[in-house]
């Protein structure tokens, strides 16, 4: 049975022969990957839930597929690779575990409370965003 390996360089999913380490090792994944194909709808809630903004083209990237592809996974027109989607849901339940989407917010909001301008908040945000891809948000 093949696991999956995640690829740090680049950040894109690939099929391994071998057992992975880390948040992709058969703890997490192998469970997964015995069970059924995601359903669409939870297919499309792992890919909301990892991706919640433009959530198709950030999942499309990160799958390394094209957007209509995963436009087409998302709407239940094609069938999902399960190697995608065990790597999907571990990121959503990563998003999940850590509650980083909340912390974010908070801290956020406290800039904001200090009076810091959105504009200034939002600028600080992009660069963060560039430090850890590597390039401008999309």
């Amino acid at each position: 049975m093949r696991s999956i390996a995640f690829v740090a360089s680049g950040f894109k999913p690939r099929v391994d022969e071998t057992i992975s380490q880390g948040l992709y090792d058969s703890d997490v994944v192998g469970p997964f990957l015995m069970s059924q194909q995601l359903s669409n709808l939870k297919f499309r809630s792992a890919v909301h839930r990892a991706f919640p903004d433009r959530s198709s083209a950030r999942a499309a990237r990160f799958a390394d597929v094209g957007q209509r592809t995963m436009q087409k996974w998302m709407s239940g027109e094609s069938d999902v690779p399960e190697a995608i989607a065990a790597l999907i849901e571990v990121q959503g339940r990563i998003a999940d575990q850590t509650d980083v989407r909340e912390r974010l917010e908070e801290t956020c909001q406290d800039f904001l409370d200090a009076d810091g301008h959105p504009e200034a908040l939002g600028s600080i945000l992009s660069a963060v965003y560039m430090k850890i891809m590597g390039k401008p948000i999309e």
